[in-house]
């Protein structure tokens, strides 16, 4: 039996995610997909749009037929941490077989081969790489540039979802992982791509990435009329299920509605509070300080901080830290790989998939909140994982027009979407 597993954010799910689960079906003779789906809090460091169980009911009426949480433990992080949990969570199941994604070009064996480099590591990429961060740019243009110069015949890696295709690769590749990567070419517009003027099937430019729907609602004169100009480009039953919670909500999430909490955080902490985030490196504490001084709102401070270096979007993931108070004592089991499986949701295929998974998978199963709470009590690496997909959910609610569950806490009582 063919299963693929699918790394997502679903932020919402859109005409793209629906082919590459149709392709992986009709074309790739795929017999059941798996999502690994980020729960409240992007890798961009954005909160969801909307609510995690939302998005999986969109992915499971559009073909999946089990959804898995991708801890905020890697969820928020860096692509290659982002991509070390997705994978590992996959592969834990015992039952994936094929690791599929989307990118730019249809350029696996390009993306095998500098996949194989950044595995090895050798001498003369490690130099490149060193020098290329020395001249102070990012972290994901200095691998691009280091790759480039030891194998010049591989064209540059830049674009987001090669990047994470790559590490996708690099990760099946470093650990011997029995995956078989499926690329499926991206359909449409870019992350950073604009709405196009005119809806397109399948295969043409005319399908925008879940960013550019985004930002479209957000600049809507009102969320009914954006939703409305967004039918061309959107599955029916997405559609269905963000009007549904416009009705109830009368508001999705974005950014924005962090910003007061965010700067108020900002404005209290020290040097030494801010040195304890993952991913904060020597000098930038200070500087986050010195910035949140002399600013009034997250968009001026983040234009003043940004640079070569320092992306907005790497900045937003510190900011998604702080808010989350994720700290480096957190992540210090992130090297061993998610410690569960929280189900999300499943059809009727998906539970005979759960039943192959509690028989071969490395990893115990989470259904129920109190199961996770049972298990932190001996593990560790459950505590810290689940403690902060707790605080994920609780802070989530705050941000929420009308929380989904407004007792609070509800990790604890949320069950999975059934679609039987």
């Amino acid at each position: 039996m063919k299963i693929a597993g699918i790394i997502a954010e679903y932020n919402p799910f859109h005409l793209g995610h629906a082919y590459q689960i149709q392709a992986l079906r009709e074309r790739h003779g795929i017999d059941a997909v798996i999502c690994a789906m980020s729960g409240h809090f992007m890798q961009r460091g954005e909160p969801a749009m909307i609510h995690k169980r939302t998005r999986t009911r969109m992915a499971l009426e559009q073909g999946a037929d089990l959804v898995i949480e991708l801890p905020a433990l890697y969820a928020t992080r860096s692509a290659w941490w982002f991509a070390f949990g997705g994978v590992s969570l996959l592969h834990r199941t015992g039952i994936v077989t094929h690791l599929a994604f989307g990118a730019e070009r249809d350029a696996l064996p390009q993306l095998r081969d500098a996949a194989r480099v950044l595995a090895a590591e050798p001498p003369a990429f490690r130099a490149a790489l060193s020098h290329a961060l020395n001249d102070g740019v990012s972290f994901a243009r200095a691998q691009s540039q280091a790759l480039k110069h030891i194998r010049p015949d591989l064209p540059p890696v830049i674009r987001p979802n090669e990047r994470l295709a790559l590490n996708y690769l690099q990760i099946i590749e470093s650990f011997s992982l029995p995956l078989t990567p499926v690329l499926i070419p991206r359909q449409g517009g870019g992350y950073h791509d604009p709405l196009p003027d005119a809806p397109g099937a399948p295969g043409a430019a005319g399908i925008p990435g879940a960013s550019a729907i985004r930002r479209h609602l957000q600049s809507a004169p009102g969320y009914e009329e954006g939703l409305d100009q967004l039918r061309p480009f959107l599955p029916a039953s997405s559609l269905r299920l963000l009007k549904e919670v416009l009705d109830q909500k009368k508001s999705f999430v974005f950014a924005d509605d962090m910003a007061p909490i965010l700067m108020a955080l900002l404005k209290r902490a020290s040097a030494a509070d801010l040195a304890e985030l993952p991913d904060m490196e020597p000098g930038l504490a200070n500087r986050i300080c010195a910035t949140a001084r002399g600013s009034h709102d997250i968009a001026s401070f983040l234009d003043a901080l940004k640079t070569k270096r320092y992306s907005r979007s790497r900045l937003q993931r510190l900011l998604t830290f702080l808010f989350l108070n994720y700290t480096q004592e957190t992540a210090q089991f992130i090297g061993e790989g998610p410690p569960y499986l929280r189900i999300l949701g499943f059809n009727s295929a998906g539970r005979q998939l759960l039943r192959q998974i509690s028989r071969r998978g490395a990893l115990p199963l989470i259904t129920q909140g109190r199961q996770a709470k049972s298990l932190a009590w001996n593990h560790p690496a459950v505590k810290a994982a689940w403690s902060l997909d707790v605080r994920a959910g609780d802070l989530y609610a705050l941000l929420e027009k009308a929380p989904s569950h407004p007792a609070g806490s509800a990790e604890y009582y949320e069950t999975p979407c059934r679609l039987v």
